[in-house]
């Protein structure tokens, strides 16, 4: 049982849980590798052809109960195959029994608390604790990890300084040190295991040694988790990410420092925590085409697979997040003339409307809908659909970029004499115009169906293109003014909300 599912009073409750659930968790594998290999010997013995056999053995139809914990379980699959009336010959049941009692007095001396915490402070210095791990990107980098302790900060900067709360990562030699890992992860009211061992005199072992010296020499040798065992030795690696900078050298001889890049992985992980929408209700309707007025944040991200696999054995961290970190666009603003209002064009999709982030998506969307008309397929696949659906949600996004600096500016434009922009567009450009006659007509006017429907037409005319390669059809345009309609609802909740504080006197 975890902390997360039991309140722990005690370091010693802590220690003692997490030791009897890798002794269940180990007796677990036992169980699943024996059953799987008598499973094998009544298969290969035509035992099968009895229902009931072939299901205790099969493991996508024999499944725990409700209220049944995982190793009760496979107690339960045991002592039922050990009790089935037929066997075959070369399984002896007596034998088998034997060899669970005498695994069973194994692991409960292995994960005995006084034997484990004895056996592996030893090889705690196996494990990197660090804020940055060096074998983030490499399970094989045999260097130097680094506890950052530094406070100072800069507001021009996001560094590990920057976090509130630091998430220590891991790196392990090899996987059989994992658990040393998942040991000092151990938390007690906020406070992981780990930072009691910077704590002098710290009692967290007390419960199991036999004196003092025997806490220190664990709490020491588990301590050397936090530095790598290497205090004296930093060093980096052939395997690590290096740079060679020049310095000031003779004429014959040219030095060099090397500096080795070190990404923080705390604040890969916070970056990773926050930006990370799978669950998000408001990603979730995106996704699937629908409406939410939730505010949806961190557009426009990118995702860098740093391990193909293995991900555990390069960091801990790093395995958690399926050996992905989460990049932030940081691309330069688009050069933009001086914007102007659409005063002497009918509608907001004339020449005036000019989108070169959006480029990119229009080209991709008529050349993955003209690959598949060229071929005669179908577009209506639930994959192809979320492809084009993704591009036309990024150009109207786009657009409704566009938009929202048309709204930024000097509200009453619309109130120009001779304004030539169709009235339904002025309701989307100017909403915040101080008009009683003007807000009435835009609250009582169906306009949004008329601002998605131009927006289908003008896409289609896009799609075109210069070539004419590719002939749109209604049934796009009906498309592209469906997927539009989100993006409008979410654009006028947020305009409606500005207005209901811009009238109750907020800034």
């Amino acid at each position: 049982m975890s902390e997360e599912s039991r309140k722990f009073e005690t370091w010693e409750e802590v220690i003692r849980d997490f030791l009897e659930s890798k002794k269940i968790a180990s007796e677990e594998d036992y169980l699943k590798d024996r059953l799987k290999e008598i499973g094998a010997m009544y298969g290969r013995q035509s035992f099968f052809e009895d229902e009931n056999i072939e299901l205790l053995f099969d493991t996508k139809k024999s499944k725990k109960g409700r209220d049944q914990t995982a190793i009760d379980f496979q107690r339960d699959r045991f002592r039922r195959v050990m009790a089935l009336p037929r066997k075959p010959g070369d399984l002896d049941e007596r034998k088998e029994v034997e060899q669970y009692q005498s695994e069973l007095r194994r692991l409960s001396e292995r994960f005995d608390a006084w034997h484990w915490l004895n056996e592996n402070c030893k090889n705690a210095s196996s494990v990197s604790f660090a804020t940055h791990v060096i074998k983030l990107t490499h399970s094989s980098i045999d260097g130097s990890s680094f506890f950052d302790e530094i406070s100072c900060t800069k507001d021009d900067y996001l560094t590990t300084s920057c976090l509130k709360e630091k998430v220590l990562d891991g790196a392990v030699r090899g996987n059989q040190y994992a658990p040393i890992y998942q040991f000092l992860e151990l938390g007690l009211n906020e406070v992981k295991l780990a930072s009691t061992l910077r704590v002098e005199n710290s009692d967290t072992f007390n419960a199991f040694a036999k004196d003092e010296n025997e806490a220190r020499e664990w709490r020491e040798g588990f301590g050397e988790a936090l530095t790598g065992g290497q205090v004296d030795t930093i060093k980096s690696h052939i395997l690590a990410k290096q740079i060679y900078f020049p310095v000031n050298g003779d004429n014959s001889c040219v030095k060099y420092h090397l500096l080795c890049i070190i990404k923080s992985s705390s604040l890969a992980q916070s970056i990773y925590e926050k930006t990370d929408n799978r669950n998000d209700p408001t990603t979730n309707q995106r996704k699937n085409g629908k409406y939410s007025n939730r505010p949806f944040s961190y557009t426009s991200k990118a995702i860098l697979n740093v391990t193909a696999s293995n991900h555990g054995n390069a960091s801990q961290l790093n395995g958690k997040r399926g050996g992905r970190l989460k990049l932030l666009s940081c691309e330069p603003p688009i050069w933009e003339g001086q914007l102007k209002p659409p005063i002497t064009h009918k509608s907001v999709f004339g020449r005036s409307l000019y989108l070169p982030a959006a480029k990119e998506d229009i080209d991709d969307l008529r050349g993955y809908l003209l690959c598949f008309d060229k071929l005669g397929l179908s577009t209506r696949t639930p994959e192809r659909l979320k492809r084009i659906e993704t591009l036309v949600n990024s150009i109207a996004d786009k657009f409704f970029d566009h938009v929202v600096r048309i709204q930024k500016l000097p509200a009453g434009w619309t109130g120009s004499e001779g304004i030539a922009l169709k009235r339904e567009h002025q309701y989307l450009l100017d909403p915040f115009r101080q008009n009683e006659q003007f807000q009435a007509a835009r609250k009582a006017a169906d306009w949004q169906p008329v601002v998605c429907d131009d927006f289908g037409w003008w896409l289609n005319a896009r799609l075109r293109g210069k070539n004419k390669q590719f002939t749109p059809q209604a049934k796009h345009r009906r498309m592209w003014a469906k997927l539009l309609e989100v993006r409008l609802r979410e654009n006028n909740d947020m305009v409606e909300a500005k207005r209901a504080r811009v009238e109750g006197g907020e800034a």
